[in-house]
Order: C-alpha cells, then sequence, then structure tokens
C-alpha cells in the first residue's frame, strides 16, 4: 500500500507467501484451520521463555488469548501488546515487533 500511496517513499517490493485475489484450494484452507486445533501441544511452550508477540486488534487470533497464555505460564511470559496491529501485524507494525523481538532477545 505505501508503494501505492507514496511512491517517493518506496525502491523496491518484497512479498512473501503472496496471497489475495486468487482463493486457495479448499483442502488447503481445511488444512490450515486444523494446524492450529491441537492448542494443548504448545500451549506451555515446553517450559522455555516466551515472547508473546499480540497485534492490539487482531480479530483472528483475539488478544485475550495472549493474555490467558501469559497468565498461564507466569514469569516466563513476555507479553508485548502491539497497537494498532491486527493479524497482519509484520506489514502493519514492522518496527514495533522488531523493536520487541530484539528486547527479548537482548534481555
Amino acid at each position: 500500500m505505501l508503494a501505492t500511496d507514496r511512491p517517493d517513499l518506496v525502491r523496491d517490493v518484497i512479498l512473501l507467501a503472496a496471497g489475495g485475489k486468487v482463493p486457495m484450494a479448499p483442502e488447503i484452507a481445511a488444512s490450515l484451520r486444523t494446524c492450529s486445533g491441537p492448542v494443548d501441544d504448545w500451549w506451555q511452550a515446553g517450559g522455555k521463555p516466551v515472547l508473546i508477540l499480540q497485534p492490539a486488534c487482531d480479530i483472528a487470533a483475539v488478544p485475550e488469548n495472549a493474555r490467558d497464555l501469559a497468565r498461564a505460564i507466569g514469569d516466563r511470559a513476555h507479553l508485548v501488546e502491539i497497537p494498532h496491529a491486527g493479524h497482519a501485524a509484520l506489514p502493519e507494525q514492522p518496527e514495533a515487533i522488531s523493536e520487541a523481538v530484539l528486547a527479548f532477545l537482548d534481555r
């Protein structure tokens, strides 16, 4: 969108997994829905410290899930809610995400 709105600010565009106008096959969509099903398998993250980056406006992975996870794992959790971001948080708030990741790795 930035390249469209302000081409003077953009030199190149890189798309990663460029979805959009062509719908995915129904079996792929079903597979994506089931791959996140066994929540109990990953919820505790193997006892490791966890950085939970939660887009504050996410309607697909609602923020209360992140808060529940942080409460469940206690001191191992580092919850960072990313303001002004929905489920596409990486392109929406890349600086906030990179700052949170770097701070977490530098702790």
